[in-house]
């Protein structure tokens, strides 16, 4: 009996352990036709339109997300599953060379690119062209520069849809307690308070208290 009871109360205290976990992922949810990056929690979309690089960032700005940011193997690799489909030319990725210095950064970064998967060769440069970067099965999903004003198919990246007044890359941040409202009561990214602040609060987080004449 006493055994019997000892596994009771290690089952209940290791559901009580990882329910705020397994609730947290169920609040975390990628729109249709999106999915999630297991490694980073944002959600990817392929997109088989051919754009320029700036076009395909507009796009996907369009649909609050931005071209992909791809910062370690295991997320290239994932990135390649998606668009292991697509075995005719490549696809555009968030990664640029400046004109000026030469360096690749990540979309309006201003640190240069850790980690990159250049394919052999690369990257190539266009003299007095801004060079961005795409990927493709022809080339084992490692990267190729390529010209920014040329067409490419893209992949675009956002953070996921969050419940239950979370915010973050991954919904595991509360949003703010004197945000008005009583559910989703703060943008999904930074956590400013969408519809205002309870009475006698200010701030784009409501963590201000009002003075008296205000």
């Amino acid at each position: 009996m006493k055994a019997h009871h000892k596994f009771k109360l290690s089952l209940t205290r290791g559901i009580a352990f990882f329910l705020p976990l397994l609730l947290e992922i169920a609040d975390c949810q990628c729109p249709t036709s999106w999915r999630k990056n297991p490694y980073t929690g944002r959600c990817l979309k392929f997109y088989n339109s051919e754009k320029t690089w700036q076009d395909a960032r507009a796009i996907c700005k369009a649909s609050g997300a931005d071209l992909v940011k791809i910062l370690s193997s295991d997320e290239n690799q994932f990135v390649a599953d998606i668009a292991r489909g697509n075995k005719r030319g490549g696809f555009f990725i968030g990664l640029h060379k400046d004109e000026f210095d030469g360096i690749f950064y990540w979309l309006d970064d201003t640190t240069q690119a850790r980690f990159t998967s250049w394919a052999a060769g690369e990257p190539k440069s266009f003299p007095n062209k801004p060079s961005c970067v795409e990927t493709s099965f022809q080339r084992g999903y490692n990267w190729t520069a390529a010209d920014c004003l040329s067409v490419s198919k893209f992949l675009c990246e956002r953070f996921p849809i969050c419940g239950n007044n979370t915010y973050g890359d991954s919904c595991n941040k509360s949003c703010p307690a004197k945000c008005e409202g009583s559910n989703n009561t703060c943008n999904h990214i930074n956590g400013s308070c969408t519809s205002g602040c309870l009475a006698g609060y200010r701030g784009e987080r409501c963590d201000k208290v009002c003075d008296n004449d205000t």
